[in-house]
């Protein structure tokens, strides 16, 4: 208890006096310091970040969707199934980083690209060839017009492909 003049009289009760003391200089001086360190956004500022908070959150919802269908975990219509946060914490602890980062490399259209490339590096090169040897501009012409059709051709099937993969999640 407290003797006459206010003072506590036992040990605990002066431990627990000064507690009080302290914690409450302590609340005040984070009080002062918190108001004087407060100020107003600038609203420009304000907007920016909050646009930039959404557009993280959509792709982080994008992310998490095309995750969710790369692996499968589909619906009936072909949507991501609905999944909380904690079973999506559980699935990126069992998935390979490869599937987490999903930039898996599409096989058939890089194989079709490739070919289109080397065909078309034989092409030119057996082109010119061919025009010196018979000393004439025509090959390179003939040539020329194949690629003007063979190449645009090869490049769109092979991202009719590349959009089949990522369709079929394959």
């Amino acid at each position: 208890m407290y003797s006459a003049c206010g003072e506590p009289e036992s040990v605990g009760e002066s431990l627990r006096f000064l507690f009080f003391i302290v914690s409450a200089d302590i609340k005040k001086a984070i009080l002062q310091i918190t108001i004087k360190n407060f100020k107003a956004m600038n609203p420009k500022v304000e907007e920016f970040i909050n646009k930039m908070k959404k557009e993280k959150e959509f792709e982080e919802q994008n992310k998490r969707e095309e995750l969710l269908k790369s692996l499968g975990l589909i619906d009936d219509r072909g949507y991501s199934l609905e999944v909380t946060d904690e079973e999506y914490r559980e699935i990126l602890k069992y998935t390979t980083p490869k599937e987490n980062t999903l930039e898996k490399t599409t096989k058939w259209s890089n194989v079709i690209s490739a070919i289109t490339l080397i065909v078309l590096i034989i092409g030119i090169v057996s082109g010119i060839i061919v025009s010196i040897a018979i000393d004439s501009f025509i090959p390179i012409v003939y040539v020329g017009i194949y690629f003007v059709i063979y190449i645009p051709f090869m490049i769109g099937f092979s991202k009719i492909v590349e959009a089949a993969e990522k369709y079929l999640g394959k």
